[in-house]
């Protein structure tokens, strides 16, 4: 693909678009589109890096528990706290989602939140590689308004 085609709609699926070909409405409207996708995937990598930041937390919080230590602080509010103690110290419930938890051993749990966190960091690249793809394609469809407004400025008769 050359510096002035781009691909359709998508991230990369679809059809190429000769930038040239366009007029000054339609890279505009293209340009407004793609500013448009652009915002849509910085909140998506937003909303990942914040689910990313509990999975490590989750993944943290059961380092530090250990088989000896049976007490410990629990959350009521984020400035309250209640005493409690633990029966099982070898097993934790894991929240899966939709209101399904799942039994684990500790070492299990572990792992699930480092496989969880090594999945958001993937799915992050993938969202950040196709934004910059759109953020040149937009760089190009801006050089090339900017390069046909010139054009039609110095068309235009001077007054």
């Amino acid at each position: 693909m050359s510096g002035h085609e781009s691909e359709g709609p998508g991230g990369g699926e679809g059809r190429v678009i000769n930038l040239l070909s366009l007029g000054v409405a339609q890279l505009q409207n293209l340009k407004l589109n793609i500013e448009q996708e652009l915002n849509f995937y910085q909140e998506a990598i937003l909303s990942l890096k914040d689910v990313q930041i509990k999975m490590q937390e989750a993944g943290n919080s059961l380092k530090s528990l250990c088989p000896e230590k049976k007490q410990l602080l629990v959350p009521v509010t984020p400035s309250i706290f209640v005493r409690a103690e633990i029966e099982d110290t070898e097993h934790v419930l894991i929240d899966i989602g939709t209101g399904y938890y799942v039994q684990r051993t500790l070492e299990e749990g572990k792992d699930y939140f480092r496989r969880k966190v090594e999945f958001l960091t993937t799915q992050i690249e993938k969202v950040q590689f196709i934004g910059r793809e759109k953020s040149t394609v937009r760089g190009a469809i801006v050089e090339i308004l900017e390069g046909r407004l010139q054009e039609a400025q110095k068309k235009s008769p001077k007054e």
